[in-house]
């Protein structure tokens, strides 16, 4: 998917995707045989989550981390970290909300299956 199908997609401009890119909130996209960005599922849910975040008033460097601690894999860990930032921000408890609506669902990822 290229940077202005994805904008649109996800309700936001290809210069607020360049920014995020720029200040290493994203990772460089991969690139096309014309020198296009493109991007894949994991890409979305990335920006998904940066948006998200954003719209909390999260800081980009608490972003940053977030974001790298849930696409490294390390979900768990993102996920706690996340649910503590939404707690702070929102004032709410997510993590009740959460265990009331899907157990064992990561925030970092979509879930799996099993997970459902």
């Amino acid at each position: 998917m290229r940077i202005g199908e994805m904008a649109r997609a996800l309700g936001t401009d290809p210069p607020t995707i360049r920014y995020y890119e720029e200040v290493g909130i994203l990772p460089a996209a991969e690139r096309s045989e014309n020198r296009y960005r493109e991007y894949g599922d994991e890409d979305v849910r990335r920006i998904e989550l940066v948006l998200a975040l954003r719209r909390l008033d999260v800081p980009l460097g608490e972003i940053r981390t977030l974001a790298g601690t849930c696409f490294e894999h390390r979900c768990a860990t993102g996920t706690q970290q996340l649910l503590a930032v939404i707690d702070r921000r929102s004032g709410t408890s997510a993590q009740a909300d959460r265990g009331a609506t899907r157990p064992g669902r990561s925030l970092c990822r979509p879930a799996t299956t099993a997970e459902q």
